[in-house]
């Protein structure tokens, strides 16, 4: 869900700095970070691949056989125990959902199923009202209950389903992050399908520098249009510009504000959040996605040190940036 980011990775080749790369999460990762002293080259990669493989394990809304596909199966009031690692994330929804007014939602599943976004691919060209309506009823994060004491999660709505592919990414950069400093590294990237997280600088000694593309269908010769040097923090992007369908004239967007039940319309191509933690950034983005450019800004002007980017498509096709106040020109 998050595209956009285009790393500027220059010299990570020369000394100590090592770099992994793969695929997890249904999208590529890049990890690139310098030895500490005395760590001998790909100790630790084995412990890298081993939580990105749990992530993806436990999160993925796309295997049968994963955590929340088995939660989602379940009916009213059958509890599940939740694993210990995502009970920070669980919370982190929680929370989000209250700061965000429900423009984030990761019980919006059943919508995003009915329009035709979901693993199936399937849905009708324009839902009626009645089975947006409900569709509706099955979602909520109220009907979800969680015993933090004992980490048994159950609904209180049958159909609910949980999706937490908006801030999965996010939150596995942030664990990948917390992993590569308790090794003692004190330079590092991590990047997960557009999701990043640095610390410290590169290998020419210089901050990290993040581009922020244009919302274009191809994102390998997309243009940047913005850039930002970092030496901590997190950058996330969200846009519908990649995944969205045509009805006639009209684009319908991939993005379903949990609120109504129907796709956002608004003319907003991307959004991009600065942040001191990956999953915060990315849960954030998704909900400016959702609001408009206007609730957009006051919300992050809202939170302490975030930060946004707000792509807009103007009338004749251009781009318009609209910034917050402490967003780098």
């Amino acid at each position: 869900m998050s595209l956009g980011l285009l790393l500027i990775l220059s010299g990570c080749q020369q000394s100590r700095y090592q770099e992994l790369t793969g695929e997890t999460m249904g999208t590529h990762y890049t990890v690139l970070y310098e030895l500490p002293e005395g760590m001998q080259i790909g100790m630790l990669k084995d412990d890298i691949n081993t939580r990105l493989d749990a992530y993806e394990s436990y999160l993925s809304n796309w295997r049968e056989e994963s955590w929340i596909s088995e939660f989602n199966r379940m009916g009213p009031k059958e509890q599940k125990s939740v694993p210990r690692f995502i009970v920070p994330l669980l919370m982190q929804n929680f929370y989000l959902v209250q700061q965000t007014g429900g423009a984030l939602d990761p019980t919006v599943s059943p919508l995003v199923d009915l329009w035709g976004f979901g693993p199936d691919g399937k849905g009708p060209e324009s839902p009626s009202e009645q089975a947006i309506s409900e569709r509706l009823e099955r979602c909520g994060m109220q009907y979800l209950v969680f015993d933090v004491s004992s980490r048994n999660l159950s609904k209180t709505r049958a159909g609910l389903e949980l999706n937490l592919s908006a801030t999965a990414k996010g939150y596995a950069v942030d664990h990948i992050g917390d992993l590569l400093e308790l090794a003692g590294c004190s330079n590092y990237l991590v990047d997960i399908g557009g999701e990043v997280r640095v610390k410290g600088v590169n290998a020419k000694g210089k901050p990290w520098r993040i581009g922020i593309t244009s919302p274009v269908a191809n994102l390998k010769d997309a243009p940047k249009v913005a850039q930002i040097e970092m030496t901590a923090g997190a950058v996330a992007t969200s846009g519908i510009y990649q995944n969205f369908r045509k009805s006639g004239q009209q684009r319908v967007s991939h993005i379903i504000d949990p609120r109504t039940g129907h796709p956002v319309q608004h003319a907003t191509e991307s959004v991009s959040i600065r942040a001191p933690t990956c999953v915060w950034a990315d849960g954030l983005a998704t909900a400016c996605l959702v609001l408009t450019p206007a609730e957009a800004l006051e919300l992050v002007e809202s939170q302490d040190d975030v930060e946004a980017l707000i792509l807009i498509r103007a009338e004749d096709g251009s781009l318009v940036q609209r910034r917050s106040s402490g967003w780098p020109e």
